[in-house]
């Protein structure tokens, strides 16, 4: 979980507009991790209870994925 929040810090501080968003796989990828559904889910339930950011689900044709807006 730490290198997860770490690697939204980076993201942050590299950011240049008021809030960015970027695919939870993504997120996950620069982090160096590989996660089973379950254990994303709980990663996804407390990002969504950190300051500044926010967790929106999208969905396009039956598939549904996340988004992790970070705000600055």
């Amino acid at each position: 979980m730490y290198r997860v929040i770490n690697v939204i810090a980076e993201l942050r501080e590299k950011q240049v507009s008021p809030k960015c968003s970027y695919p939870f796989s993504f997120i996950l990828r620069r982090a160096g991790i590989c996660l089973p559904p379950a254990y994303r889910s709980i990663v996804l339930s407390c990002l969504k209870n950190l300051p500044l950011v926010d967790v929106v689900k999208r969905r396009r044709k039956g598939k549904e994925w996340h988004r992790v807006v970070i705000y600055k």
